[in-house]
């Protein structure tokens, strides 16, 4: 799935990879496109430790960019299953569609 973005007042070209933590827990990478291929652009998800159902992931609101979240949110591929607290943070608990695990990158 490749999607248009605006991040700080410029249009971004993103595509995102299906990942896994080395406790096996689900993950997700979002890509930039740049210079005709794709850069690491952020995690969209964090690993907190605790083992996990399939497709479910914490959400890095601390480094990954808002406009993702809330494109992830605004399309309905994540629903909200609780909050963790690590640090100073919160991580929203969430559920990924299978449209758009399906949809994924390898």
């Amino acid at each position: 799935m490749r999607v248009m973005l605006n991040m700080w007042g410029k249009d971004h070209e993103i595509t995102f990879q299906n990942r896994r933590y080395t406790n096996g827990n689900f993950a997700v990478q979002a890509l930039a496109a740049e210079d005709g291929g794709w850069v690491p652009w952020c995690m969209v998800t964090v690993n907190l430790g605790d083992k996990l159902p399939e497709n479910q992931a914490y959400l890095d609101t601390n480094g990954c960019s808002k406009e993702i979240i809330e494109w992830l949110y605004e399309n309905g591929y994540v629903t909200d299953l609780g909050i963790s607290r690590s640090g100073f943070c919160n991580y929203p608990l969430v559920k990924f569609s299978k449209e758009f695990i399906d949809s994924l990158d390898l």
